[in-house]
């Protein structure tokens, strides 16, 4: 068994007769830790007794040997990469389409985010008051959507 310790504070065990030189280790790792083939061998390093390993080095390894590997990519990019989610929405041609407008145009997001006090401000809207909603907001924000204070607060 190798033992391989990841800078994301994970493990993973190995064992040793699987493998028969670093590249083929490298790759083990890739496909135990993260299952894809977005990984590339130099975005892992991989240290053992004290050195780095280059994958082009002699293959010599002992029972029980424990590595540390630095992941060099961002985990969360990997995340949504491997994400069926994501796969399905990208291979439906209609969202793929709103996908690339959300990213040309990132603003559209902010228009479907759904304000905390939405209610409570509806409701002072309804009543007829005509002050800016920015500032109606601002105090729904301050007392926690209480519409009583907030009132109280905009007649005084």
């Amino acid at each position: 068994m190798l033992i391989i310790y990841f800078s994301d504070n994970t493990n993973l065990k190995i064992n040793k007769n699987d493998i028969n030189s670093y590249s083929e280790l490298i790759t083990k790792i890739i496909d135990n830790k993260f299952k894809s083939n977005y990984i590339k061998e130099t975005d892992l390093t991989i240290i053992t007794k004290g050195l780095i390993i280059d994958i082009n080095s002699a293959f010599n390894v002992d029972e029980n040997q424990t590595f540390l590997v630095k992941i060099n990519i961002d985990l969360e990019y990997i995340k949504y990469i491997n994400d069926e989610r994501l796969k399905k929405l990208i291979n439906n041609e209609n969202t793929r389409k709103f996908m690339y407008e959300i990213l040309e145009n990132p603003a559209i997001l902010e228009k479907l985010k759904i304000y905390k006090y939405q209610t409570a401000l509806d409701e002072i809207y309804k009543m007829g008051f005509k002050f800016p909603e920015d500032k109606i907001k601002n105090l729904l924000d301050k007392n926690n959507g209480n519409i009583e204070l907030v009132l109280g607060i905009l007649l005084n």
